[in-house]
């Protein structure tokens, strides 16, 4: 096994609502029909979502902002076993 370097694509989203659950929170943005699923919600003020993008589908959601950042990549880490299986979840997300 050994690990290869990628880029994901960091896109800000506008946050539109976040529904605070018992044990996790739902954090709803546009452009995105399914909410991302955190163990806190965001903190006060928080307006933006900065999520990654893998072969361009909101994969995770990165961090938080007050303000709406450029767009950019990050690289990231995957190991060989990894990379099949994302591959595999990305071409049935896309049918």
């Amino acid at each position: 096994m050994y690990e290869k370097t990628r880029f994901a694509t960091l896109k800000y989203l506008k946050i539109k609502r976040v529904e605070k659950k018992d044990i996790a929170s739902l954090v709803w943005v546009q452009g995105h029909n399914t909410p991302f699923t955190v163990p806190r919600p965001p903190e006060d003020g928080m307006l933006w979502a900065g999520v990654l993008h893998l072969h361009g589908l909101p994969w995770v959601l990165y961090e938080y902002s007050e303000v709406k950042l450029k767009d950019t990549k990050k690289k990231y880490n995957i190991w060989e076993n990894e990379e099949k299986l994302l591959q595999e979840s990305t071409l049935s997300c896309k049918k």
